[in-house]
């Protein structure tokens, strides 16, 4: 069971009594010691709500209640994040905050899952209404999150973008999924001159096929 901080982006998982899977991956804006304590804030706030209920309506209207205050706003603190539930049988969920679009690869390619709607970032409004989008994960598809530091590496005025992600993702298509997602990373430093100028976040989940003996 692993969570983690990198400055104002965060990421954080919990398999729930029922087997379902829950997903967080966030990115606060602004830096420093006040992005990473709120950041830290709302990962202990979202574990603390999929334990009493892991709907991404009641998570994410629960969380920008954390986030919606004065003070917050004053100070420019605001957060993008894209929640995800999915079921031991693959069928998932996602709502998003503002929050870039997931990537699914699967049999048919690699491709972005398209929200049905997105909601506002978390602490922008008192209160607001969050959709989410049903998608399907088959056995040896992946579904990847990412905060915008992965796609909006940049070489002069390019940036690296969700085709390069795509690209990457199928040519490695048979490595193991802890080393595909180092090698998408790497590839997108690489891009930005050997340095990324924002914190990265890359989580993903695999389904893993049934084993046939």
């Amino acid at each position: 069971e692993r969570a983690l901080l990198i400055g104002g982006d965060f990421y954080d998982a919990e398999l729930l009594p029922d087997g379902r899977l829950a997903m967080i991956v966030g990115d606060m804006a602004g830096h420093g010691a006040p992005a990473a304590a709120q950041a830290a804030g709302l990962r202990f706030g979202w574990r603390t709500m999929v334990a009493v209920d892991p709907h991404p309506a009641r998570v994410l209207s629960a969380l920008n209640a954390q986030m919606a205050r004065p003070e917050l706003r004053a100070e420019g603190l605001f957060a993008t994040v894209i929640y995800t539930l999915v079921t031991p049988e693959g069928e998932g969920i996602f709502a998003s905050a503002g929050h870039p679009s997931p990537v699914l690869l699967d049999g048919e390619g690699c491709h972005v899952l398209e929200p049905a709607g997105v909601g506002p970032v978390l602490g922008l409004l008192d209160e607001g209404e969050w959709p989410f989008t049903p998608f399907t994960l088959p056995p040896g598809a992946t579904y990847v999150t990412y905060t915008d530091g992965l796609v909006e590496a940049r070489a002069g005025e390019e940036v690296f973008g969700l085709e390069r992600v795509c690209g990457i993702l199928t040519a490695e298509r048979n490595v193991a999924v802890e080393a595909r997602l180092a090698r998408l990373v790497a590839a997108a430093r690489r891009f930005d001159d050997g340095s990324l100028r924002d914190d990265v976040v890359v989580m993903a989940l695999e389904r893993v096929p049934p084993v046939h003996v």
